[in-house]
This record gives structure tokens, C-alpha cells and sequence, in this order.
């Protein structure tokens, strides 16, 4: 009889402990609305813009937040980089308050193809902001338990229209459009010509020798897919980044290219909410080459049309986060960027001769000074255009950490050291070195029978 006493009184305790870590993890779902409140503009100089973006909040219960990231921002479509707030802050819950702090956007002229989303923020004393928001909130001891971390992490999409600010009203309104105007030639394709004539900075020789160099391999990647809701419901995605040839025959994008519905806010919260999925035969991915027309009047190399295939991708690197839903937040988990998975190996049904990068750094190669290349935002009916960024880096592991933030359009890019290619990028602040990415993925750098470098699977190793 005591036996089966301290059987029941097992199984009790048992249920009791679940039951527990259920409310937790249902507790530890930050459920915060956060919304985009206003902005200001700070600073209007002949060469960069400053703007602040105050974000509101609001939480269903107690909470201590200790981060506020605002990732893949767009200003009127703009790509920006915003600043976090990392000072922790403790939110009383249904109070909608604004957060401490000011998150920060330093838009450099340099960076930007054209002018006209600044000089509509300005005129309109408004800007549409478009943003994936993640939330980093401290847990307390029974929440730390049920989900094995002291954080939990939160995301959610923001879309809005914000009221802009400018100190000096209508005269200094006035002011930063006219010094907008005569910064001009400072902004995308002008800034080339306008340094030609002493107009503006003249572009950096080193990176310019980079970007003769290996440019040619460059790839502009768009990934189309849609998504079906339970009620039939179609809503299309894009994704926009960029990936490099390696090789005449082989060519690396970020997995995120891939499978972007994994590393997209937006997306999972349709999947969880609406119970979307993806509708498998839409599912693209076309490369565009530099000097082509990305703009639907040129085909580029299609995964549909067998231009290409996938060889090899990095593992899945899943991270446990709460996704808003239109019936609050569920549990969920998304891809990291800044991961040894984040990459992927795709095959040319056609070599490409020519134009490639052949020359790899090592692992231990000095990393100062380094170029990341890119293309500018293309422009309907305009070829696509490479462009060579100078950055300082730190290293920590395998991966660098960059002195200047990037924004999306720099997301697969090549990071560019004296001796050839050393790492890609895969957020805003971070590179993964390439060598050991490959590596991980059953691809290691070899040479032909010329000496050149080349990628080589495991299956091609020794032949």
C-alpha cells in the first residue's frame, strides 16, 4: 500500500512539473506589441544623414527586457542599419509605453543609390518603415528550467507609417532638403562620375583593384516562393542577397537563399497563425550575373529551369523564439544567420569561363585592410553594377566581426583580403570565414591541374 502511495504521490509530482514547465514556457514568451512611434532627424550633413526611431511597447505580463534589435530595416524602402537598444529595462505588464532610448540610423551617401527616399522622409515629415523586430527578455528561475536558457527571444514583423521630426521646423526643413539637393552627386551611379572630376571622395585603389579583380564572379540572387494558408489563401515572398563563384562550375549563396521562409519573421508568424505552408512548385531561385538586367526582360540562371542544382548545404542551426500570431504568440523555431549552416554549394549545368575567383585567403592570413563586395541596388532597366566597400574586422573564432555595420544587400557577400576571398557575409556585423564553412558543408579548396583553385566535394577528393 505504501508502494503504491509513493507510486501515485510520483505521478502527481510528475504532472505537477509539467503542468509547470507548460505555464512557463507559455510565460516565457515575451508577449510584448511593439510598435514603431516616431522619428527625428538628428543630423543633416554633405555626406551622411542621421535619423532616431523611438519604438513603443507594450507586455502582457512583468517583464525585464535586456535587448531590442530592429533587423533588415527599410526607410521608404531604403535598406538602413538601426542601431539596438541593449540597456535592460523592466516593463510593467498593458502599459503601452515608449522604450528607453533611441535606436539609431546612420545613412552614409556613399551607400545609398539614390537620393529620393531621403528627400520623401524629408518633404513628407513621414517615412515607412519596414522591419523584423526580436526581443530578448530575461527569464526567471522557473522559466529557466522549463526552457533550459536564461533568455527567451521573441520576434515579430513591423510595417508602418511614422510621423518624422526635424528641430528648426519648416526653415530647417528647408535647409536639409537644399544641402540633400547639392549632395547628389555623392549618391549611386553619380558618385563614379562625380569623382572623375574631383567632386566627392575618390574611390579607394585598393579596393578598386579587389573589385577588378574578382567582381566578375559576383552573383545578384533572387528567391521567389509563395505561401498557402488553410483557407487558400496565396501571399507572395522574395528574397533578395548575394552569392559568388568559387569556381567555373560551382558557386556559394547563404542557405538563407535557400530556404528564406526559415529566417523570416514574417513568414513563420503566416505558418504558425494561418498555417501557411510553402507551395512547393513556385519555388525559385534566379541568378543574375554582373552587367545583366535583374528586371524580368533578361532570364538569369534559373534552379526551375535546371540552369543549376543544389550540391550541398549547412545543417539546420535553430534557435527556440516566440512568433507573433494573430492569436498572440507560439512557440517556433528559426534558422540564425550568423551560423556554420548558413551556407550552400549549388552546381552550374554549364561551367562559366572566366571572371571567377581564384584565390583564397587562409585561415591565419593577415586581415587588414579588407573590401566586401557588393552590387548597388538595381534599378529597372539598368545592369547590374559591383561595388567594393573598405571595412576594418576583428576576428574571433571563425567568424569577423565588422567595424561598420552592413545592410541586407551585403547578406552573401565576399569579404576580400590582399591574399584572395577569406569569409562571407551573413548579417549586419558578422562574416563567417569561408574555408572552414565549405569544410563543414563536405567542400574543401583544392587546385587543378593548372594550379588554380577550385571546389571539391569529398566525392572528388584524390581524383
Amino acid at each position: 500500500m505504501l508502494l503504491n502511495t509513493t507510486k501515485l504521490l510520483t505521478v502527481v509530482a510528475s504532472m505537477l512539473m509539467l503542468c509547470s514547465a507548460s505555464r512557463a514556457q507559455d510565460a516565457a514568451a515575451v508577449k510584448m506589441d511593439l510598435e514603431a512611434g516616431d522619428a527625428r532627424v538628428v543630423e543633416t550633413s554633405s555626406d551622411h544623414i542621421r535619423i532616431a526611431l523611438h519604438v513603443l511597447a507594450r507586455t502582457h505580463q512583468r517583464a525585464k527586457i535586456v535587448k531590442v534589435v530592429l533587423s533588415n530595416a527599410y526607410f521608404n524602402g531604403m535598406p538602413v542599419f538601426l542601431s539596438p537598444l541593449e540597456e535592460p529595462f523592466e516593463l510593467a505588464p498593458e502599459e503601452f509605453i515608449q522604450l528607453p532610448g533611441e535606436l539609431m540610423a546612420t545613412v552614409y551617401y556613399r551607400d545609398v543609390d539614390s537620393p529620393d527616399p531621403l528627400q520623401q522622409l524629408l518633404q513628407n515629415s513621414s517615412v515607412t518603415i519596414d522591419a523584423e523586430a526580436t526581443i530578448t527578455a530575461q527569464l526567471n528561475l522557473v522559466e529557466k528550467v522549463a526552457l533550459m536558457s536564461s533568455t527567451a527571444t521573441s520576434k515579430t514583423a513591423i510595417h508602418a507609417v511614422v510621423p518624422v521630426s526635424l528641430p528648426g521646423g519648416d526653415l530647417a526643413r528647408t535647409a536639409a532638403l537644399t544641402v540633400l539637393q547639392a549632395s547628389r552627386p555623392l549618391f549611386g551611379k553619380a558618385q563614379k562620375a562625380s569623382a572623375a572630376v574631383g567632386i566627392g571622395p575618390k574611390p579607394d585603389p585598393w579596393c578598386e583593384e579587389r573589385k577588378q579583380r574578382f567582381g566578375g564572379s559576383l552573383l545578384y540572387v533572387v528567391s521567389h516562393y509563395q505561401l498557402r494558408d488553410k483557407h487558400g489563401a496565396v501571399a507572395d515572398y522574395t528574397y533578395a542577397g548575394t552569392g559568388f563563384r568559387i569556381s567555373p562550375s560551382h558557386f556559394v549563396v547563404l542557405r538563407e537563399a535557400v530556404e528564406p521562409w526559415e529566417f523570416d519573421s514574417g513568414a513563420m508568424s503566416r505558418m504558425k497563425s494561418e498555417g501557411a505552408k510553402v507551395v512547393d512548385d513556385t519555388r525559385d531561385i534566379v541568378v543574375y550575373a554582373p552587367g545583366a538586367i535583374p528586371d524580368g526582360t533578361q532570364p538569369g540562371m534559373s534552379l526551375a529551369h535546371g540552369d543549376f542544382h543544389l550540391v550541398s548545404s549547412g545543417k539546420d542551426d535553430r534557435k527556440r523564439v516566440f512568433v507573433k500570431s494573430d492569436k498572440g504568440y507560439k512557440k517556433g523555431h528559426m534558422d540564425e544567420r550568423v551560423s556554420e549552416g548558413n551556407i550552400a554549394v549549388f552546381e552550374l549545368a554549364m561551367p562559366v569561363i572566366g571572371g571567377t575567383m581564384t584565390d583564397f585567403a587562409g585561415d591565419s592570413d593577415a586581415i587588414d585592410p579588407v573590401a566586401i563586395l557588393r552590387f548597388r541596388s538595381p534599378v529597372s532597366g539598368q545592369p547590374l553594377e559591383v561595388e567594393a566597400l573598405p571595412l576594418h574586422v576583428t576576428r574571433s573564432g571563425d567568424v569577423l566581426q565588422l567595424s561598420d555595420p552592413v545592410d541586407a544587400r551585403y547578406f552573401g557577400s565576399p569579404v576580400l583580403v590582399s591574399s584572395g576571398i577569406l569569409a562571407v557575409v551573413q548579417d549586419e556585423r558578422s562574416a563567417s570565414l569561408l574555408r572552414p564553412s565549405l569544410k563543414r558543408v563536405g567542400y574543401t579548396l583544392a587546385g587543378d591541374q593548372h594550379g588554380r583553385a577550385i571546389a571539391c566535394s569529398d566525392s572528388c577528393r584524390g581524383e
